[in-house]
């Protein structure tokens, strides 16, 4: 029964914000405790219920808006001294404040000047080298692969916790596994004459490879949103071709090399969905990541589009093959004796004809059939008209339409793709494909000998998982289990003071006078706007503009507007404080019943 009143008190939250120019939002903001986290927790809340209720969308998204626009503003005023100490707070769920801004996709405070510095710090580390000399280390790493292999090895130093670091070595593996899939299929050594079955030096080499991606999937955090199931989906295709290797043994002869060649043709869709991984390595990058972005969302586009034109091209295949039917032969031999237009050459006719490939005499397939034929050239006409006319350039026009959109954004979309990876890149706690096959097995050996092998005990999964994210001489620090996610350097800084890492988002900022000073140049925006709309008025007429100050200051002194003071009712405080923390449990059970 709560639940149904909670979500009824935000929606109502939600028609008095649109009533009354976000007032009513705001000021329920600027009483929590945290502002900026109420802000960010409203903003994804209202994002969500508008994917849910399509009726009120447009609403909850502009709502939504507003909650985020207020995070930036909020932020702009608390990052002004230290915006390491805000970014590094942990709420009510010992996340990062950093961490959640990125998971509720706050893109505007994400991409603010600060935080963008602040990542920098965290990209780099220690290492204050130019961008040639990260080049130069790139390309020695990817000629000696022995050098890799230092770089990836988690040695007592702290090269490999940078991310940048981590970025490079993730990169090289990346082409390695590249190139074995081209040595297998593209250039294969020697030719499939079926007579041995026994993999080859560089397909062994693929197989290690392919167990320690599996690895790392199954036990590193990765974000799945646009390019990140395209791992997921080569493991699959490289299963499958695995799996035919296999089945090869029980043939012979051609049958044994028809499943070798299968077996390629699913490594090469693999190393295909690879080359296009490329593009999620190149968000870091200010030229080719809003590239990446447009052409994710590009492709979001392609999708509908196929949806829709599929359906056309099966009604009018279906068509097709209808006027194609064959008669019931005759003894004569008049009629015709075979189907020359089945269904699918009729679908690879329709298909083909979109790029110009199909002629109007491929039409003639039924012999002496003038009728025939003319109905064919019919039916052919009507669907260039549909598809080439109509569906193509509505494609055009919603890719144009995309790209645009987010070109004027493309410097924030950047900007939020790089803070993914960056985090990615630190959230990261094992070494590249497959040298994490040999570090992950010495980690849980050393790690069962300090349990002395007791791998039932309850807890041993969160054991593992935060003996990973943790160096040796920090793993019993109470300190360093929260709060090491965002250091730049992955290890605590002796010039630092460690013990601000634990602070709660409420506790690291004197909000009262954040917000304070919120409302101070929201006031002078107001007397701003205020001036000039009353300058119009006087210009247009003295009187009326009189009428409207005049109304002004009546609604301004009515004593049912809320407060927006910090100093209000303890319970009100009490009241907001306990919504804004039910917001992620009531949003969590929505999901769950969704499912």
């Amino acid at each position: 029964m709560l639940i149904p009143l909670f979500l009824q008190f935000l929606f109502d939250l939600m028609v008095c914000s649109n009533q009354n120019e976000s007032e009513s939002v705001m000021d329920f903001i600027l009483q929590c405790p945290a502002p900026i986290y109420a802000a960010a927790k409203l903003s994804k809340h209202y994002r969500n219920e508008s994917t849910r209720e399509k009726e009120r969308a447009r609403d909850l998204l502009a709502v939504g808006d507003v909650c985020e626009n207020i995070a930036s503003e909020l932020l702009s005023l608390a990052c002004a001294d230290n915006a390491e100490k805000l970014l590094t707070a942990m709420d009510d769920r010992d996340v990062p404040f950093l961490d959640y801004l990125i998971e509720c996709e706050q893109k505007s405070c994400v991409s603010h000047p600060s935080v963008q510095v602040y990542l920098g710090d965290v990209w780099r580390g220690d290492f204050k080298w130019d961008d040639w000399k990260y080049f130069l280390l790139f390309t020695l790493s990817m000629i000696c692969p022995l050098l890799w292999a230092f770089l990836c090895l988690p040695w007592n130093d702290r090269y490999h916790k940078i991310p940048i670091i981590k970025f490079i070595c993730h990169l090289i593996s990346h082409f390695y596994l590249i190139a074995l899939f081209s040595f297998t299929v593209v250039v294969p050594w020697e030719e499939l004459t079926g007579t041995s079955l026994l993999p080859r030096w560089y397909e062994w080499l693929l197989l290690v490879w392919l167990s320690g991606l599996l690895l790392s999937q199954l036990t590193d955090p990765h974000d799945r949103a646009g390019l990140g199931w395209i791992p997921v989906i080569v493991l699959f295709l490289s299963t499958i071709g695995i799996v035919l290797h296999l089945a090869a043994f029980g043939f012979q002869g051609d049958h044994r090399i028809d499943i070798i060649y299968a077996r390629n043709q699913f490594f090469a869709i693999s190393m295909m969905l690879c080359f296009a991984q490329l593009l999620d390595f190149l968000s870091f990058h200010h030229l080719f990541g809003p590239w990446g972005v447009i052409i994710r969302d590009l492709m979001y586009d392609l999708v509908r589009f196929l949806v829709i034109l599929l359906i056309f091209m099966a009604g009018f295949t279906a068509h097709l093959a209808a006027v194609f039917r064959p008669m019931k032969p005759s003894g004569s031999g008049d009629g015709p004796q075979e189907n020359k237009g089945d269904f699918f050459t009729c679908f690879e006719l329709l298909f083909f004809s979109l790029f110009g490939l199909t002629e109007v005499e491929n039409l003639d397939r039924v012999p002496n059939r003038k009728a025939t034929y003319t109905l064919a050239k019919a039916t052919f006409g009507i669907y260039n008209l549909i598809t080439i006319v109509v569906l193509i350039n509505l494609l055009i026009a919603m890719m144009s339409d995309t790209y645009q959109r987010i070109q004027m954004q493309s410097d924030l979309e950047w900007k939020f793709g790089r803070a993914k990876l960056i985090r990615n890149m630190k959230r990261s706690t094992t070494t590249p494909s497959p040298l994490n096959l040999v570090t992950k097995f010495l980690s849980y050996l050393k790690l069962m000998y300090k349990l002395k092998f007791k791998c039932c005990r309850p807890g041993i999964i969160d054991i593992i998982r935060t003996d990973e994210q943790l160096p040796d001489n920090t793993a019993m620090n109470p300190l360093y289990q929260t709060s090491n996610s965002w250091l730049p350097n992955g290890s605590l800084p002796a010039h630092r003071d460690s013990t601000q890492r634990s602070i709660r988002i409420e506790e690291v900022m004197d909000w009262k006078a954040i917000v304070k000073k919120f409302q101070a140049l929201r006031a002078n925006t107001n007397d701003v706007c205020s001036v000039t709309h009353s300058s119009r008025d006087k210009m247009i007429s003295p009187r009326a503009s009189n009428l409207n100050l005049r109304g002004r200051d009546e609604s301004t002194m009515l004593p049912g507007r809320p407060s927006t003071a910090m100093g209000s009712t303890m319970s009100l405080h009490r009241v907001v404080t306990a919504t804004v923390k039910k917001i992620d449990v009531v949003s969590t059970i929505k999901d769950m019943s969704d499912v």
